[in-house]
Order: C-alpha cells, then sequence, then structure tokens
C-alpha cells in the first residue's frame, strides 16, 4: 500500500474553552476542512494508507499509535 502523511491537530473543545490536541491524526485536507483544525506541523509522519481506516475520512482511529512508513520497510515497531 502507499504511504499518507498525517498529522496532530488541534480543534477548539468548547466545553474548555481552548484549543485541545485530538486523541486521532489525520490528513491535511481531512483536518482543515471536516474537522477545522490546527495542523501540528511538526507532528507529520508518513504512514501506511491503511491506517486511515477509522469512522471518519481521512482520519486514523482515536488512539492511533502511528508506525513510520519507509519505503515499504517498518521503521518502528507499536508497542500495546
Amino acid at each position: 500500500m502507499a504511504a499518507v502523511e498525517v498529522y496532530r491537530f488541534a480543534v477548539y473543545d468548547i466545553t474548555k474553552d481552548q484549543m485541545v490536541v485530538s486523541r486521532r491524526m489525520g490528513q491535511r485536507h481531512a483536518i482543515e476542512k471536516i474537522a477545522h483544525g490546527a495542523v501540528i506541523e511538526e507532528s507529520g509522519i508518513a504512514v501506511d494508507e491503511s491506517a486511515l481506516n477509522s469512522d471518519l475520512y481521512g482520519f486514523t482511529e482515536i488512539d492511533y499509535v502511528p508506525v513510520a512508513y519507509v519505503g515499504g520497510f517498518q521503521k518502528a515497531v507499536k508497542k500495546d
């Protein structure tokens, strides 16, 4: 599968009246268009596109732990 770039992002939490970092990661276009969030640029990481199989288009599951994708080879190990 192909690699996609995902980012952490911040969204406004009305109950806390402040910006909070989402527990998901997402592609830039999904963060900006769906979540209306602010991309945290330094958090970008390339992952396999299968990581985007959540209930929201362009986002990972909640509490997703990224495993880096480097030309088809695994760069890190996901620890549970």
